[in-house]
């Protein structure tokens, strides 16, 4: 019975439901994560899974994930002599939203602007919108709540900063003079697109925006990049855990919002392995 009525009304159950954050970051809902299903989501998914994401696209990005993993292991690899904890959580997060940048921007954190410290900065502020609750959501005749609160100001604050971002950057690769890469970014290949005009979807930039603003399509390529790392820093150090501690002590405490990140970050003691 409830098989057969899921069947019916599956279309229904097909969209995420209207939440004033989200839809707000997402540019009303034009990226894959948060749009309806409907024949846009069809085509901005086919967009994200042939150009984008999938694993043949994830291969050409190798060289840039060794690159930056190699050198974060030989940053680490001076510093684990004085076996002073190192916080993973923070060393993770620096090479992934390094990898990211460079995959997606065509830059690295040491780079002219910091594009990677201003993303990280922007993104932690977006995945606490995402988390936030808007009385809005539940109450749309309360929605002056959300405005006495400073929670609304604060999201047309966080989507007006992201959106300025993403312009100077797309206003960059426009610049026919600027140098070229190796490898197309991620903004190149969306530029190309929005050129060619080869899809039914008329992309503009607040539609390269709003792709560029959620991952959920990129599985393979946060595996690919949390494989590699994990491998190299089990395979080039030993971990043990601070002096006066155990495995005990270890919490799994997380803090609420659309993606899961730890509240309280691991701090190991790296030894130097020679291979």
């Amino acid at each position: 019975m409830a098989e057969a009525i899921l069947k019916t009304h599956d279309l229904d159950f097909c969209s995420r439901p209207r939440f004033l954050g989200q839809h707000k970051l997402s540019y009303n809902a034009l990226d894959l994560a948060f749009s309806p299903y409907t024949f846009y989501w069809r085509e901005i998914r086919k967009i994200c899974i042939v150009y984008l994401f999938n694993h043949n696209r994830v291969l050409p990005y190798h060289p840039i994930r060794e690159s930056e993993i190699a050198r974060m292991i030989e940053k680490k690899s001076k510093s684990s002599y004085d076996l002073k904890p190192i916080n993973l959580s923070e060393l993770l997060m620096y090479v992934t939203s390094t990898i990211t940048c460079r995959i997606a921007f065509g830059k690295r954190h040491d780079d002219e602007g910091s594009e990677r410290s201003r993303f990280h900065e922007l993104l932690n502020e977006t995945q606490a919108m995402f988390g936030s609750f808007f009385v809005a959501d539940c109450l749309p005749f309360m929605g002056w709540v959300d405005r006495l609160s400073g929670l609304l100001d604060r999201l047309k604050k966080n989507f007006k900063d992201f959106n300025l971002f993403y312009q100077k950057l797309i206003d960059k690769h426009l610049d026919p003079y600027r140098s070229k890469s190796e490898h197309k970014n991620i903004i190149d290949v969306l530029l190309q697109i929005w050129k060619d005009r080869v899809f039914e979807v008329d992309l503009t930039f607040d539609h390269i925006k709003a792709v560029l603003m959620k991952s959920c399509p990129g599985i393979y390529m946060g595996i690919a990049t949390v494989e590699f790392a994990l491998a190299n820093l089990l395979y080039k150090f030993d971990w043990e855990m601070p002096v006066g501690m155990n495995k005990d002590d270890l919490d799994f405490d997380v803090i609420p919002g659309v993606t899961m990140h730890k509240k309280n970050a691991v701090c190991l003691v790296a030894r130097k392995i020679n291979v």
